[in-house]
């Protein structure tokens, strides 16, 4: 499940890799993060089609930056320079740098780090302070640039911009696949690198022959009696991503709960 991701092109379950989408990406990030801490991996094939897992809610999908790209005409730093002020905007980072983040720090600091997925841009090395200096001169000359020059091959133009940006109903920030929605759910499933963004199924939205008549069954905790969910793909969710979000599991304060992905 650490690839992204389901096209919904063809008729497989959600959780299996679908290698004809063209959203294969950021692998590289998976060797840097830790989302699930130290767990390690709890999965189980339900009849055909349903796998269980076991994670963690960290939070809800709330609102969603609009593709700012869509039906405008201009360069690359052009369409960079509107999804960035988009970005801005829903962060509301206009209204001051001082309105805390979640997780500790400011929203201003949690908005830089996520725009460029807390990496370097060559993703060989996490981010730290001092490399809020080149991003804000970086800003500076987008700002000042994105309309006079007409190419330019810098990674930082275009590599944010695969992924949605949107803020959850705490008040996180982070950036996930396009087909994600509102009202979708970031998790951390036991022992996966990154978050995933779930969607719980709708009624009758389900495969064919994925009863399950194996050892879930006989436990009482059969897929065909559970919420069921799909796998949207994964998340870049600022603040989250060193086990933060499980260490009241580690600690035996809170316990993992199950998926049943379709």
């Amino acid at each position: 499940m650490d690839v992204d991701e389901y096209s919904g092109e063809i008729n497989v379950s959600t959780w299996c890799t679908d290698w004809t989408s063209t959203g294969v990406f950021g692998l590289e990030l998976y060797s840097h993060y830790q989302a699930a801490g130290n767990s390690e991996a709890s999965v189980q094939l339900c009849g055909k089609n349903i796998l269980k897992v076991q994670g963690f809610v960290c939070d809800t999908i709330t609102e969603i930056a609009p593709d700012e790209g869509e039906n405008e005409v201009g360069t690359a730093l052009d369409e960079a320079y509107r999804y960035l002020c988009g970005w801005e905007s829903l962060c509301q980072l206009s209204a001051g740098s001082d309105i805390p983040y979640p997780s500790g720090g400011t929203r201003k600091d949690a908005f830089w780090q996520t725009v460029l997925m807390g990496m370097h841009a060559d993703r060989t090395a996490r981010l730290s302070n001092a490399d809020r200096v080149p991003y804000n001169i970086w800003r500076q000359w987008l700002e000042r640039n994105h309309r006079s020059i007409r190419n330019h091959n810098n990674i930082i133009v275009s590599y944010p911009f695969v992924r949605w940006f949107f803020v959850t109903g705490r008040g996180y920030i982070g950036l996930g696949p396009a087909k994600m929605q509102s009202g979708d759910v970031i998790c951390v499933l036991r022992g996966g690198k990154m978050p995933f963004v779930l969607r719980a199924a709708e009624e009758g939205d389900d495969n064919d022959d994925d009863d399950c008549d194996g050892p879930c069954r006989a436990a009482g905790a059969c897929a065909a009696e559970q919420q069921r969910y799909s796998l949207v793909g994964y998340a870049y969710l600022h603040g989250i991503m060193d086990g933060e979000a499980v260490r009241g599991v580690e600690r035996g304060e809170e316990e993992w709960i199950n998926f049943w992905l379709r």
